[in-house]
């Protein structure tokens, strides 16, 4: 989600790199939680 952002603004290259990073994993992770609550 985070790289799609990236990705937006222009940012390729860091899109790319935050593509292998785990926060994606901790993002979704969130959208889990929030999901639960409602």
């Amino acid at each position: 989600m985070y790289s799609v952002v990236l990705g937006i603004m222009g940012r390729t290259e860091e899109a790319q790199y935050s593509a292998h990073w785990p926060g994606t994993i901790l993002l979704f992770a969130l959208v889990i939680r929030q999901r639960r609550t409602t």
